[in-house]
């Protein structure tokens, strides 16, 4: 589902994954939830953890927050630790912490922070307390200078609290310009006011947890003046889904997300590059697959590479095969490289054995070619990380090797391939036309 919508893997930054006996009674609690809202509230995923966590990475999400939250004293510690020790079995699960305004929370949120926890969770409504309570000071504190993305349910919906609303939250984030604050639901339904707290301060985000989606339409809909808000701050929104605690399949809210018919970089943006950044810093980048919108852009970074660089001249016959990435995009997987910003700052062509762009490799091989990274990013890892993904989809389609034509003069390139345990074949090297002589190189995959 994610390569669909051109990222390698969701990033959801509101996914519940809890101990047995709590998690069981949300469930309860939802069950009796209905009433009070007037409508039922079925879930949709009542199942064991390990469960939930296959099914999510069968919807193509790639990384994903556990969001524990307390609601009352002595419940946080344990919490944290349930995340980190999950976060510790589980690739792509990211420890989470939470708190409580109790005299160790201070203690127990630094020490959370000390085990690796990557995102915070608190919740004002469930929680029921005053987040500008004195002895959480030094808890935000703590947060600021972690900067770690915290995600915060302080919208009045889907009822009411003592301390919801944009006002008790607003002025915690005034004392602590660094903490960056993430917004859960849209902040619905003050959804224009938590808008406005995004345009006034630069670490405020929100995520789009159950928004647009057929249940929230029908209690809370997104207005056309709120919808062209989020349009314009694309680079403050971060998908969520609430998983498993919702009454559809999580399809569906992504699903709703693309109906929006926002750009196919807004889209990106929203359900990785963003979180990303938040969790990996600014020099942080994605991989997927090319977008339509990024032809031209992956076109010009190859050409600017390839003759900019000096490996190939500027009348040479290979500079179409280079420019043509529209149509090596319908025979091959052409991935890219993206900045925070969506800018794409790196590519490489995927290519299966016996398909119109295959060279040397043979059956059950695969090979990449038309590397290409960004002079503006290089030294970030960039073309690693696209050589990585190669491998892993070499191994994800069960190929024996992957296999790699190059120049003499990429001697850059060559350390990055034998770093990743690619050997020499001198036996394959070739020329595909006089004057033109390509080294190859093959790395052993299927054993892995």
């Amino acid at each position: 589902m994610a390569a669909r919508y051109g990222v390698a893997g969701i990033v959801d930054l509101h996914v519940h994954l809890l101990p047995a006996r709590l998690q069981q009674r949300i469930w309860e609690y939802f069950d009796l939830t209905g009433p009070m809202l007037g409508r039922r509230w079925p879930i949709t995923y009542r199942w064991a953890v390990p469960d939930l966590i296959e099914h999510l990475r069968a919807m193509g999400v790639q990384r994903f927050s556990t969001m524990p939250y307390a609601h009352r004293p002595g419940m946080a510690r344990g919490l944290c630790e349930f995340s980190r020790d999950l976060a510790a079995h589980y690739p792509g699960v990211l420890p989470t912490l939470t708190f409580y305004p109790e005299s160790d929370a201070p203690e127990y949120v630094a020490k959370a922070l000390a085990d690796g926890a990557r995102v915070a969770k608190v919740h004002l409504q469930v929680g029921d307390f005053d987040p500008r309570e004195p002895m959480l000071e030094a808890v935000w504190g703590l947060l600021a200078e972690a900067g770690i993305p915290v995600v915060i349910h302080a919208g009045s919906g889907p009822m009411p609290g003592r301390y919801t609303g944009p006002g008790p939250i607003g002025e915690v984030l005034r004392r602590h310009p660094g903490l960056v604050a993430v917004i859960a639901h849209l902040g619905a339904p003050e959804i224009s006011e938590f808008l406005d707290l995004v345009d006034e301060r630069d670490r405020t985000y929100l995520d789009t947890t159950m928004s647009f989606t057929d249940f929230m339409n029908e209690m809370r809909p997104v207005s056309q003046d709120e919808l062209a808000r989020l349009r314009e701050r694309g680079d403050r929104v971060v998908f969520g889904s609430d998983f498993p605690s919702i009454p559809y399949p999580y399809a569906h809210a992504v699903a709703a997300l693309a109906g929006l018919g926002f750009e196919p970089a807004w889209m990106r943006a929203v359900l990785a590059g963003t979180a990303t950044r938040l969790l990996d810093g600014e020099s942080a980048v994605t991989i997927g697959p090319m977008a339509v919108d990024e032809v031209t852009a992956t076109r010009d970074l190859l050409l600017g590479t390839y003759v900019g660089g000096g490996f190939i001249a500027p009348d040479s016959p290979y500079l179409a095969s280079l420019a043509d990435v529209d149509g090596r995009g319908r025979d091959a997987e052409v991935l890219v490289a993206r900045d925070v910003s969506g800018a794409v700052v790196g590519t490489v062509t995927y290519v299966c054995a016996r398909t119109p762009w295959a060279e040397i490799s043979r059956p059950g091989e695969a090979e990449f070619r038309m590397l290409a990274v960004a002079e503006a990013a290089e030294g970030r890892g960039v073309g690693g990380r696209l050589v990585d993904a190669c491998i892993d989809r070499a191994r994800a389609d069960g190929t024996d090797a992957l296999v790699i034509s190059t120049t003499p003069r990429m001697r850059r390139a060559h350390e990055l391939y034998e770093r990743r345990g690619f050997v020499r074949t001198p036996d394959r090297d070739w020329s595909p036309r006089p004057g033109i002589d390509l080294m190859t190189y093959r790395l052993d995959v299927g054993a892995s």
